[in-house]
């Protein structure tokens, strides 16, 4: 029987043989325990229930803000399991509670290890999972029959709204290709990866990486469409529309959008960390076919603070190269947007932009 006392896992052991024989109980090292709640997950495999169990087992034990400790589960290995759990999820049911929860508990193991250890643990598995990481982002085009089950009817004069499916949310003509919870911590452990000075250059270069985070700033960029939104009187009608949204939006509807917000600023985040490695700089501002635009179109129209402040700190980070002030500069919208973060709120987003 293993149970935790005191945020330390007691074994108990009952002799079968010997009935009137009183339990055993033992307290194991911590090295220990990551060995035994690592051996249980490996095989837990069916039912369900048993698999979570064991995975309620370990995020017991892993709900803590100890650096220290995070480094240690870590070093012991106790992500790679999680990972094999994750693949199978995502492959049986990738909308299922269970790809969250696991998705949450490599999180918390990530959240507070160090860069160093983060590191290690990418080119031990974090490098083979990446294929999938970026599947479980993916934003997917809706089929006509799941639009018509998932939307809501909208007031034509109103802008498409985004409702809740199961499991996932909806954009427009998009959905999330897995659980939302998992879509949210997925992105974070991309972040913690993008920070390690080593894994920022493949992470870029990774097929298709890159169009999955500018996908998150806006939809209208998984279209690749030519057009850029610069026009006065569709941008006024714009306006007005999200005004009359924002009026008849619910509750949910409000949480729905912080989470969607989070996204973005998290995948400006990761942009800003590639942008650091000077081997990016030219193939993030000039190469890549859309991800500048996207910035730029985050920066100018985009009516969150902290993802105008993280747009600016991408643009920062690209300008720095000498191959790219000529690039950006005649770049459309480009010195417009930087004109409007300069009169910001934000004292960092005025920072980042006059720089």
């Amino acid at each position: 029987v293993i149970c935790f006392v005191n945020n330390k896992l007691v074994v108990t052991m009952m002799r079968d043989w010997d009935e009137a024989a009183q339990p055993e109980e033992m307290v194991l090292q911590r090295d220990e325990v990551i060995k035994v709640l690592t051996y249980n997950l490996n095989i837990s495999v069916a039912p369900r229930e048993t698999r979570l169990s064991s995975l309620n087992e370990l995020i017991q034990f892993i709900d803590h803000e100890d650096p220290r400790q995070h480094d240690e589960e870590l070093a012991h290995g106790i992500a790679n399991p999680l990972f094999t759990k994750l693949a199978y999820a995502f492959t049986v049911s990738p909308m299922d509670d269970e790809v969250g929860i696991i998705a949450a508990a490599l999180e918390v193991i990530y959240r507070g290890a160090s860069r160093e250890e983060i590191g290690k643990s990418y080119f031990e598995i974090g490098s083979t999972m990446l294929p999938m990481l970026v599947d479980m982002v993916t934003m997917k085009k809706m089929t006509p029959a799941n639009v018509g089950e998932v939307l809501l009817e909208k007031d034509d004069r109103l802008p498409a709204i985004q409702e809740r499916v199961p499991g996932g949310y909806s954009n427009g003509d998009y959905e999330d290709s897995c659980h939302s919870t998992a879509v949210s911590k997925t992105l974070k452990i991309l972040r913690y990866y993008s920070r390690i000075l080593t894994v920022m250059v493949p992470m870029a270069h990774y097929p298709g990486f890159l169009d999955k985070m500018v996908s998150r700033l806006n939809t209208k960029w998984l279209d690749n469409l030519e057009e850029k939104v610069d026009d006065k009187e569709s941008n006024v009608i714009s306006e007005l529309s999200d005004d009359m949204g924002e009026i008849n939006k619910t509750d949910a509807d409000r949480a729905r959008d912080l989470t969607i917000e989070s996204r973005k600023v998290v995948a400006c985040t990761i942009l800003i960390n590639l942008a650091c490695a000077e081997q990016n700089k030219v193939y993030m501002a000039q190469e890549h076919k859309n991800l500048l635009d996207a910035v730029i179109h985050c920066a100018y129209y985009e009516k969150s603070s902290q993802a105008r402040e993280h747009a600016s700190m991408v643009i920062m980070n690209l300008a720095y190269s000498n191959e790219n002030k000529l690039h950006m500069a005649k770049k459309d919208m480009l010195l417009a947007a930087l004109v409007i973060l300069m009169k910001d709120d934000s004292p960092y987003t005025r920072r980042y932009a006059s720089a």
